[in-house]
């Protein structure tokens, strides 16, 4: 009974001093640039083409065109890890994040509204964007050395395979 009464009072005596837990993920906060790799547009493609295969000439010119604007690669994504959330920009949109798996509503990349939840396992960021025809997973895993990796999937009921892809980024200087 003792021992908790102490420990208490140490967390209390850190708190009133300014010190707090550091979220591990802080290290990574930071700005992160696109690194195209040859090929990466091409993937998108081959992945949308595989994904709306099963559906008819209209439906399929349709989601193509839509998933065609919104897997275009973000140029640049902002990080920032506090408190158990996560403010994500990427490009113009802005997603601030509870780390609890509770979902927000937000505006997806394609404008439409959609329920945005994140939590971190394992040292990676998950963001789930679930809108009323389909949902994006996106990973993002963060490197020691600056590097991240953004490996996104898009689920439909419309589609018979999920469009799937991967695309690098350094950190900024």
């Amino acid at each position: 009974m003792r021992r908790a009464g102490l420990s208490s009072g140490v967390v209390a005596l850190l708190f009133a001093a300014g010190v707090s837990a550091q979220d591990p993920m802080e290290v990574f906060n930071g700005v992160y640039l696109y690194s195209p790799s040859p090929g990466d547009r091409a993937h998108i493609k081959a992945s949308i083409e595989q994904a709306t295969a099963n559906l008819g000439l209209m439906q399929r010119s349709i989601a193509r065109g839509r998933l065609e604007d919104s897997t275009t690669p973000i140029a640049r994504f902002q990080v920032h890890f506090a408190s158990g959330e996560v403010l994500l920009r990427l490009d113009q949109h802005e997603y601030r994040l509870l780390l609890n798996g509770h979902p927000i509503r937000a505006k997806g990349l394609g404008g439409a509204s959609v329920k945005a939840s994140g939590h971190v396992t394992a040292g990676r960021l998950h963001q789930t964007l679930q809108g009323s025809r389909g949902t994006r997973y996106v990973t993002f895993s963060f490197g020691n050395d600056g590097t991240a990796t953004m490996k996104t999937q898009i689920e439909s009921s419309y589609f018979r395979h999920p469009v799937s892809y991967t695309l690098h980024y350094h950190k900024a200087n």
